[in-house]
């Protein structure tokens, strides 16, 4: 059986409301997670990262892909979304008959309506993949019937949206093979500006943040690679195709101390590395930054996201502005480069807040902020229940939620309000590091 797996370019976009764009381009590790595991049962799998290619498809062009038994479209990122419907109505053009299957969390979170609107999506994965895909290649090669696939929807001959029962979690992360990074174009992704030495070695979060969907989609509980599967990625990424600089994707890096300092002494001793990971304020102290540093950790990442208590406490962050000052103030003086993200627009966001979050970016003066707009994605709490929270949706068209583009309105402040405090807070930003506007890279991308 031979199955492509498509990754969708999305183009940079123009609000109707201003002229902001964004782009977001990074190796898909998740496509390729599910390439490996459907190649080490004996499919033959083709990855299209058609983000790096910049190969963009439209609603009227056709797609051939020939000697193919099916497709799988990531719909993972939001924006991304319309440009996947694009590639399944043009694979439809050329063979009615190809099985389209579309995954990821964007998806997973809107399947019904998916479903219910286009006639060119056959079958959704939900939620974590891995095995799920490689049921339904068995079901697509006549092997298993197709509703007794875990983790799928996919309407029946009826018409009628089915949903099977849910697939497992995978509980230990290191059963799964690597990513089969031997069919992305690795050696493309630095020419786009992002790190071809991507790395994501857990799954999950814990906190329910209001605008995250990352627990809804991973689950609640954290899981981890060991150190010893951590530095065979890495070992991969250096020895095959000589990386210098790795870029750990975790949404909490640091979540397990022990794993972190075991994992920093081990890179030490085996490696001459430059890497960055992301993480929670509350999740780092000095000893730990401290032997990070020493094992080539030369940036971090911080969501701040607000400056004000009340909104972060809204907002369910479970941190305090204070936790925030002491992260960047330790990570800065071990020699870090300190990245720190604020979202604009979050509930109970005003001029007054605003002002806090510019107070607290010129005192504790990271190398680098993202200015988030607000984006209500699928699977958040304030996009089921936005009024809840005194948030006003604008649109749901999808090719606009891309953080840097308006998409919400909140009791005080409308969508000209945000884009002004947006600018405004880059343009005293950039002042205080002696730089003009715009030079800063406040800009999502």
């Amino acid at each position: 059986m031979k199955v492509t797996l498509i990754n969708p370019y999305h183009s940079f976009v123009s609000s109707p409301h201003t002229r902001a764009r964004a782009n977001v381009i990074a190796p898909p590790l998740g496509l390729a997670t599910v390439a490996a595991v459907l190649e080490k049962q004996g499919v033959k799998v083709d990855i299209v990262d058609m983000a790096v290619s910049e190969r963009k498809i439209s609603d009227d062009e056709k797609l051939s892909l020939t000697g193919n038994d099916a497709v799988g479209i990531s719909a993972s990122l939001t924006t991304r979304f319309p440009q996947a419907i694009a590639i399944s109505k043009a694979l439809k053009q050329t063979d009615k008959d190809m099985p389209v299957i579309f995954g990821g969390n964007h998806a997973s979170f809107t399947y019904q309506e998916i479903l219910r609107k286009y006639g060119s999506v056959d079958i959704i994965v939900l939620f974590e993949g891995e095995s799920s895909m490689l049921e339904l290649t068995e079901a697509l090669s006549g092997r298993k019937k197709l509703d007794d696939v875990k983790g799928i929807t996919y309407r029946n001959k009826d018409g009628e949206i089915m949903v099977t029962h849910p697939a497992e979690k995978v509980t230990d992360l290191d059963t799964l093979p690597m990513p089969a990074r031997h069919l992305l174009p690795m050696e493309h992704y630095a020419e786009k500006g992002c790190f071809a030495g991507t790395i994501v070695s857990s799954r999950g979060c814990p906190y329910r943040c209001v605008f995250c969907s990352t627990s809804a989609f991973w689950g609640h509980k954290v899981r981890l690679n060991s150190v010893e599967r951590v530095l065979q990625e890495i070992e991969y990424l250096v020895e095959k195709h000589h990386l210098k600089e790795i870029s750990f994707a975790d949404d909490i890096f640091t979540y397990s101390r022990s794993r972190i300092v075991k994992l920093c002494e081990m890179i030490e001793d085996k490696f001459d590395i430059q890497w960055a990971c992301g993480t929670r304020v509350d999740c780092v102290d000095a000893d730990l930054l401290g032997k990070m540093q020493k094992a080539g950790c030369s940036g971090i990442f911080f969501g701040v996201e607000s400056a004000s208590q009340n909104i972060l406490d809204k907002c369910k962050k479970h941190q305090t502005v204070e936790m925030c000052k002491r992260a960047i103030k330790l990570a800065k003086q071990v020699g870090m480069r300190v990245e720190s993200s604020f979202i604009l627009g979050l509930p109970g966001e005003n001029n007054e807040t605003l002002k806090k979050d510019l107070d607290f970016i010129l005192e504790t003066m990271p190398d680098r902020i993202l200015l988030n707009l607000l984006t209500p994605y699928p699977g958040t709490i304030l996009y089921e229940r936005p009024h809840e929270f005194g948030i006003r949706i604008l649109d749901d068209d999808w090719q606009y939620y891309t953080h840097a583009i308006p998409s919400v309105e909140t009791g005080d402040l409308s969508w000209k309000d945000l884009l002004k405090a947006r600018a405004s807070i880059e343009e005293e930003y950039s002042k205080a590091k002696g730089e003009t506007p715009g030079e800063s890279s406040a800009d999502v991308g």
